[in-house]
């Protein structure tokens, strides 16, 4: 009822400068936004399932490489669940954000939706 199936893809270009991309099926119970004053719900959703990994370990050569993730609804749940975080260390310190962060009443998923993902990289390009 709760677990959204998710398709996380990861992009690389390899040493012989061909363009790889791996894809993991995965299971989710919520999704933790990071909070931040500037971020509204959305744009904080899309820091979350959106990435880049520095040191991507490729299995096929052993090799790391840089790399961008991304994470992608194949199927949503019958209730989809987030979780708000707004606690932070900030230089050693604990700190939690007080703003006032609105919650949508009605939640659009299309744009995280694995079968919408052609439209929606070219329309971010």
């Amino acid at each position: 009822m709760f677990e959204c199936h998710v398709k996380n893809l990861v992009e690389f270009t390899d040493k012989k400068g061909s363009h790889e991309r791996k894809t993991q099926q995965d299971m989710m119970n919520d999704i933790v936004l990071y909070i931040q004053d500037e971020t509204d719900f959305y744009q904080a959703w899309e820091n979350v399932f959106r990435g880049e990994v520095a040191d991507y370990q490729n299995d096929e050569d052993g090799e790391r490489y840089r790399a961008s993730q991304t994470t992608w609804i194949d199927s949503l749940p019958n209730v989809l669940t987030f979780q708000m975080q707004r606690t932070q260390f900030v230089e050693g310190h604990f700190m939690k954000k007080q703003h006032k962060h609105p919650i949508l009443p009605t939640i659009y998923p299309d744009r995280f939706m694995y079968k919408n993902r052609t439209e929606v990289e070219a329309l971010r390009k």
